[in-house]
């Protein structure tokens, strides 16, 4: 069960003066995150996908403030994958790692410190435009046999899936996802994404099936919608 807890710590602002460089609002957020390891999932991959639940968590939590004060855009439909790209940009020191074995399972569980910006959305949103002329660049091939790099970086993978969505892409989005479910087996986060896709299909049950999956993988997301959803392309969800 993936589980987060944020602390908001404190504002800093920094004043304009002559001479001093301006860095604007700062939020330093306290987050964590833990990520069970099933399967042959290695500690290197569980504590990356640790580690960017718990950046991504940061970055919640500082874009709620800073967007309050007009300091950055809500983003609309790119949300998901700014947000996910600005996990990338963002300052952050691990305070505390654990491995703890629970039932049977090891999990990795990681404590982070981190100051959320302005700056760090600006860059995200710029890298989200050059990945996206990428995107743009590739064979109608290459997007419908994506190649998955051996890199481990979920923010920018999991960005690209959102990505596409947003562009409407939606059977490439699920095509992409299988393929990065295959190297990241065990995280919910792309059955998150596939139920997103699927429902933009018309296809509840395999929606349905996304969100059961994603659930059971600690996705809180996830989880809190199969709570609420009931009725979907007027499909009853509970039968």
């Amino acid at each position: 069960m993936l589980k987060t807890i944020i602390i908001l710590l404190f504002f800093v602002f920094t004043p304009i003066a002559l001479g001093q460089d301006f860095e604007g609002d700062v939020l330093e957020v306290e987050s964590e995150a833990t990520y069970v390891m099933r399967g042959n999932d290695s500690r290197p991959l569980a504590k990356a996908l640790a580690l960017f639940e718990a950046e991504r968590k940061a970055v919640d939590v500082g874009a709620k403030y800073l967007a309050t004060k007009g300091l950055i855009e809500a983003f609309g439909e790119k949300k998901r994958e700014i947000y996910a790209l600005a996990t990338r940009e963002i300052e952050k020191q691990i305070i505390d790692e654990e491995w703890p074995a629970v039932g049977g399972t090891i999990q990795c569980l990681l404590r982070i410190r981190a100051r959320v910006k302005e700056a760090d959305f600006i860059k995200a949103e710029i890298e989200d435009q050059r990945l996206e002329e990428e995107d743009r660049k590739e064979s109608f091939r290459r997007e419908m046999e994506p190649v998955i790099s051996k890199e481990t970086d979920p923010a920018k993978e999991v960005a690209k899936a959102y990505r596409l969505i947003r562009n409407r892409e939606w059977r490439m989005a699920i095509i992409y996802l299988d393929r990065l479910e295959m190297k990241y087996p065990h995280w919910g986060e792309i059955d998150m994404a596939k139920a997103l896709a699927y429902y933009a299909l018309h296809e509840p049950w395999q929606m349905r099936r996304s969100l059961k999956e994603a659930c059971s993988l600690g996705n809180a997301e996830a989880c809190e919608d199969l709570k609420m959803l009931k009725k979907v392309h007027s499909i009853d969800l509970d039968k």
